[in-house]
């Protein structure tokens, strides 16, 4: 039987919750992101940025474009 901390979902979560208390930026791979869309599609939605489209990011961006402009 495979040890508890083997299994692939809790190596991910261990390098969530790692990058969470490391404040640091977290890089998945595709694998990975499958896997917790698999294990947590059903319970919560999961976004997937890149920081060129985060939301917040390209409403500022806009903006500062249309402030160009003018």
């Amino acid at each position: 039987m495979i040890e508890n901390s083997k299994l692939p979902i809790n190596q991910l979560i261990a390098k969530i919750n790692e990058a969470a208390d490391n404040d640091e930026e977290l890089k998945l791979t595709v694998d990975e992101v499958k896997l917790a869309a698999k294990e947590f599609g059903s319970l919560v939605m999961i976004p997937v940025y890149d920081m060129n489209n985060f939301p917040i990011k390209r409403l500022n961006r806009d903006e500062n474009t249309a402030l160009d402009k003018e």
